[in-house]
């Protein structure tokens, strides 16, 4: 091979590297957009709302750790009560799951908002699977109302006990401040939804853990139902025939009924006496 040819050779190698690469693909845009309501922002039109997306399960962190807990935070404007943000650059992927609050900032003072006691808080709750996580779509998820109707207290409690049962499937804990008369769960009320945990159970009993967050209710928080949904197939939804239960107490009438029972959450940690039980009621 002559110097002329190796040329001629290294110079069509090159001219082919540099055609092929290129510039680097820009990531999949990602935004979440929306409208934000409630009475706080009408009795409050001086006060900033604003709205973040929150890492999951750190919801009841963002009095303590705002910084740890946020992913990204906007202000929304008073006229038009809408929001959209921008999670492109984020270090987030179509398919993950965050959180949504939006506040009344009752003290707000630039930078990073920091909810105080006082303030009021909306989290966004899926309607169907009263799930507070929303997974991301690759573009843009739209179409979110937060509805702000929480005040927001100064208590951290916990409710600690134990699920029995073999039935496996995606554990869905709830505890609930308002009136349960359903084994339908789509027909609670999600402003009087003040803890909730989605664990993974096998055949044997699972002991829980469950923050009791501090808005809507301040401690002492009384008749709070503990309430358990056994996703099965893992679908995020309530299906027919899939198993629910809840913390509560057998009575005797010719046979053993087991009942509902209510606890009072008071501040700190709170070990339950008695288990979360399925009754063999159906969704």
């Amino acid at each position: 091979m002559n110097i002329r040819y190796a040329m001629k050779l290294l110079v069509i190698i090159m001219a082919a590297s540099i055609t092929g690469c290129g510039e680097p693909s820009a990531p999949p845009s990602l935004s979440l957009s929306g409208t934000v309501s409630g009475q706080a922002i009408m009795d409050h039109p001086d006060k900033p709302i604003l709205v973040a997306v929150i890492r999951v399960g750190e919801l009841n962190r963002i009095q303590t750790d705002p910084m740890g807990t946020m992913i990204a935070y906007i202000p929304v404007d008073h006229d038009q009560l809408t929001f959209h943000i921008d999670l492109t650059d984020k270090g987030l992927t179509a398919g993950d799951t965050v959180m949504l609050a939006a506040f009344v900032d009752m003290n707000y003072r630039q930078g990073l908002p920091y909810p105080d006691p006082g303030d009021f808080i909306g989290i966004y709750v899926n309607a169907t699977t009263l799930s507070a996580g929303l997974k991301l779509q690759e573009g843009e998820t739209g179409d979110i109302n937060i509805h702000i109707d929480r005040e927001i207290f100064n208590f951290q409690a916990e409710v600690a006990g134990t699920v029995k049962g073999d039935d496996t499937g995606n554990l869905i804990l709830i505890a609930y401040a308002g009136e349960f008369v359903s084994s339908d769960f789509s027909t609670l009320n999600p402003s009087a939804i003040v803890g909730y945990r989605q664990m993974d159970k096998g055949e044997s009993n699972l002991e829980y853990e469950m923050p009791i967050l501090p808005y809507g209710y301040d401690a002492p928080i009384e008749n709070v139902f503990i309430l358990a949904w056994l996703d099965v197939d893992r679908n995020g939804i309530p299906d027919t025939g899939e198993n629910v239960g809840f913390y509560g107490q057998s009575i005797w009438f010719f046979r053993y009924y087991y009942f509902p029972k209510t606890v009072n959450v008071t501040d700190g940690p709170h070990l339950l006496d008695r288990t979360v039980l399925f009754s063999g009621k159906k969704v």
